[in-house]
């Protein structure tokens, strides 16, 4: 029985268009900070040879304790997550 959703196809690359759909929705150091962290993202997958976007949850949250081993809090304060 075929699928009553017809097939979807994967964009290579769908961050131009979600920018796009989302430009003037967010402050400009928002916008700012969200390219950077993409930037971050994007450079530790193409380190590793994960893909970016589409990404699987395996490499995300792989990307999430990276950057939490490597951003200790700092000095003197404990860290949020240990009241």
């Amino acid at each position: 029985m075929p699928s009553p959703h017809p097939a979807r196809r994967i964009e290579p690359d769908p961050l131009p268009r979600t920018a796009a759909a989302s430009r003037g929705a967010f402050s400009d150091s928002t916008e700012r900070a969200r390219r950077a962290d993409l930037a971050v993202f994007r450079a530790w997958c193409a380190a590793r040879g994960a893909a970016d976007l589409p990404t699987e949850p395996g490499t995300l949250a792989a990307f999430v304790d990276d950057m939490a081993a490597a951003r200790a809090p700092a000095a003197g304060r404990p860290p949020p997550w240990s009241a």
